[in-house]
């Protein structure tokens, strides 16, 4: 039983010169119905970047097209890091012939004496009935003008990763790891990202829960990018529970341009009053969804969710934070005059909240944006993971309370909470439920 992969013949514009012919015998993978997989990975380098193997340059955008058995199959693009890769089905004992050829290097040429290949059995994959076999090649391609720049210029790229799950947590999908442990992955669910108001490309969710993008785009000419969902096998995003079409927050991250978004959908059955999401604002919805899932948002507080938050209810959400990540119960307790508030009494032992006056708490009284960032930093620094040192960099600095200065910087640095319109923090500003619940969701996500 033999696998096959050929390299395909060259011009001048870079097209593989080299015929090569490599085979390895899987007979000791035996099954009833044996399916496998190929995969084959590129990677191309600038020569110039240096003696080191390794410390050589990437070459994005190469194009390497790619033939099954004589037919064209697809063409793959490099990315940033000069690689990409193509996989492909087969039946043992009917192992296909894939044959590579660059396609367009941008001003390189190949050197056939530079090939490295090296075809190897990972093994067995999902069972005895899955070979899995894998070339790597590595191709170092010398420029045709000795006085372009090193490496590929003038590009900028989008990294991005999407996960669409069954926000329920009890879908029959298979279980996975992201964005959270409690959800299950929606495979299949097809999403088309749009650029520029252009359909670029559609994704599915794959195995590992998750589709990634990866995009070049010039220097300074920054897309638009805008994901909207198709199907979801059986799961709903109607306007009102998921927003269907959604331009998700970019930053960047070492010159690479990223974002991460996560759809939690419901099952078509699922009934909306469930989680009164009526009464939130269209932004919320999808980030309340998620947080009740995660079980981090009391039940008296899954309504009238654009109310403005009182200090008990706020000191309760932090609470239900605090034993979710923790898995432990607070068992101490301080008692105030004015109530009888079991999460009060645990938030005061643990010394996230203190009380305003002569033992007093008033548990009734509005609660403002700079008194949640003091709380949600003692929450962290009580759970053990204390967010970093950082100077708040709002227009409104000076109109932030002394004893919250910090803890506001700390919380803006980590994403927590962001300013309001003309890059104001509004401290004194009242907060309202779901702002609340949101922002406890974003420290979820940053301490997990």
């Amino acid at each position: 039983m033999k696998t096959k992969f050929v390299q395909g013949s060259m011009s001048m514009i870079a097209v593989l010169t080299l015929s090569l012919l490599i085979a390895v015998s899987v007979s000791a993978y035996t099954a009833e119905e044996p399916q496998g997989s190929a995969f084959v990975g590129f990677t191309v380098l600038d020569y110039r970047g240096g003696d080191d193997w390794n410390e050589r340059v990437p070459l994005a955008l190469v194009e390497i097209d790619v033939y099954v058995n004589g037919v064209f199959a697809e063409t793959v693009t490099t990315c940033r890091r000069g690689q990409a890769g193509f996989t492909t089905r087969f039946t043992v004992g009917d192992e296909p012939v894939i044959e590579f050829r660059i396609s367009q290097s941008e001003g390189f040429l190949f050197d056939d004496e530079l090939v490295r290949a090296e075809l190897r059995v990972e093994g067995v994959k999902g069972g005895t009935a899955a070979v899995y076999l894998a070339d790597v090649y590595t191709w170092m391609l010398h420029p045709v003008n000795p006085d372009i720049p090193l490496g590929t210029t003038g590009i900028q790229w989008i990294d991005g990763l999407i996960y669409v799950y069954d926000a329920t947590g009890t879908g029959p999908h298979p279980a996975h790891t992201g964005p959270h442990p409690t959800h299950n992955a929606i495979i299949g669910a097809e999403i088309n990202i749009y650029v520029d108001g252009t359909l670029h490309r559609s994704v599915l969710i794959s195995n590992a829960g998750d589709a990634h993008v990866e995009m070049p785009f010039p220097i300074g000419d920054e897309p638009n990018i805008e994901l909207r969902l198709v199907q979801a096998n059986g799961f709903q995003f109607d306007s009102v529970r998921v927003p269907v079409v959604l331009a998700p927050p970019i930053r960047v991250v070492e010159n690479v341009l990223e974002f991460r978004h996560r759809w939690g959908l419901y099952p078509i059955e699922s009934n909306i009053s469930d989680l009164n999401l009526a009464t939130a604002s269209t932004w919320a919805r999808e980030g309340i969804s998620e947080a009740v899932a995660l079980g981090i948002v009391p039940e008296s507080l899954q309504n009238h969710y654009t109310s403005n938050i009182t200090r008990a209810e706020f000191t309760a959400i932090a609470v239900l934070l605090y034993e979710t990540i923790t898995g432990n119960e607070i068992q101490g307790r301080i008692t105030f005059n004015d109530t009888n508030d079991i999460n009060v009494q645990k938030a005061a032992y643990i010394g996230i909240i203190t009380g305003t006056g002569n033992n007093n708490f008033s548990p009734n009284m509005q609660f403002s944006r700079e008194q949640a960032a003091v709380i949600i930093t003692r929450l962290a620094e009580a759970i053990g993971q204390p967010l970093p040192i950082f100077t708040a960099t709002f227009a409104d600095n000076a109109d932030i309370s002394s004893w919250a200065r910090a803890q506001t910087g700390q919380v803006q640095s980590a994403g927590i909470m962001e300013g309001v319109s003309g890059n104001r923090f509004n401290p004194q500003g009242t907060f309202t439920r779901e702002q609340s619940i949101i922002t406890m969701l974003r420290l979820f996500d940053y301490l997990r």
